[in-house]
């Protein structure tokens, strides 16, 4: 939603998540001029990442902009490669919204200084219910609430490294429930004039995901304008046990995030009651797993 909010702004545009950059900054060098050799290496690992196929631009493309480079530095590659291949629409400005980014800001601030970074932050109780369903940090709460923790942690980490002339931090709650205020923030972050256009950003929606028709399931809600029911759902959806259990593994950096916890107080037994569950289900793999055993509760749904 956030990215498609952007995009609609004249001077910005962010394609699709690229995840290559990882590939990248691993095998080259992040300063200094590249060589042929590096060049080459450079087409193989992007033409090759499964996540180009679903970039706008074809084999085709990446190759035309590959002849004309010569003597460029990594930051040089990739800002060419985004202008080229990331259907800019003629736009100055580009981003790049990859989750597993917030990872890797001390190398992207060096590969590309002067770069801004936007952290936007969602409860962790609602995230948990949103990947729970898609498995893509695995099906327990707890270890999704890990997930969720370290990159709270790792978005602290950034903001020290960068300071806030580099680094925003917005709440996503913030963004559905007052979308023009947050909109406006982010562009003086970004030193870009506030346009309304974004807040119409569901318009464009299906034309500006990659294919839409095979993920409408995922990005339905992008159809249209947020609504408040769009946020905290786990108030309403998730029960008590398993909010206790979330809140027992990410209970201290939802402090650090400005997140309220549902259990206080006395009401912490709960939860720490919960963490020495989760303490005896992680003692006991090796042994659950060498015998196919499970807890029943961890497959339940919420």
């Amino acid at each position: 939603m956030f990215r498609l909010m952007l995009n609609e702004h004249s001077r910005l545009h962010i394609p699709r998540e690229s995840w290559f950059l990882l590939e990248l900054m691993d095998n080259l060098p992040l300063q200094g001029k590249l060589s042929e050799t590096d060049l080459e290496r450079a087409f193989t690992l992007i033409s090759s990442h499964r996540r180009w196929k679903d970039w706008p631009s074809s084999d085709e493309d990446l190759v035309q902009v590959f002849k004309s480079l010569k003597a460029v530095t990594l930051a040089e590659l990739v800002d060419s490669v985004f202008r080229g291949c990331g259907n800019l629409q003629g736009k100055p400005r580009w981003g790049d919204k990859t989750p597993k980014y917030i990872d890797e800001v001390r190398r992207l601030s060096v590969l590309l200084p002067g770069a801004k970074f936007i952290h936007v932050i969602r409860d962790g109780r609602d995230v948990c219910m949103s990947l729970r369903g898609f498995r893509w940090q695995g099906e327990s709460i707890y270890s999704i609430a890990e997930y969720w923790s370290d990159v709270i942690h790792a978005g602290k980490q950034a903001e020290q490294l960068l300071g806030s002339e580099a680094y925003l931090e917005i709440d996503y709650e913030d963004i559905v429930v007052d979308p023009e205020a947050s909109l406006r923030r982010v562009c003086q972050f970004l030193g870009e004039e506030y346009e309304s256009a974004m807040l119409e950003f569901h318009k464009n929606a299906a034309e500006n995901i990659a294919d839409f028709e095979k993920e409408k399931g995922i990005h339905t809600k992008t159809m249209r304008a947020p609504r408040a029911e769009d946020i905290y759902r786990w108030k309403r959806e998730m029960s008590l046990i398993h909010v206790a259990m979330f809140e027992a593994v990410a209970g201290p950096a939802m402090g650090i995030a400005g997140q309220k916890r549902k259990f206080r107080g006395p009401g912490l037994v709960l939860p720490l009651l919960c963490r020495a569950f989760i303490a005896l289900i992680k003692s006991t793999r090796p042994m659950r797993q060498r015998f196919g055993l499970q807890f029943p509760a961890l497959r339940r749904k919420m």
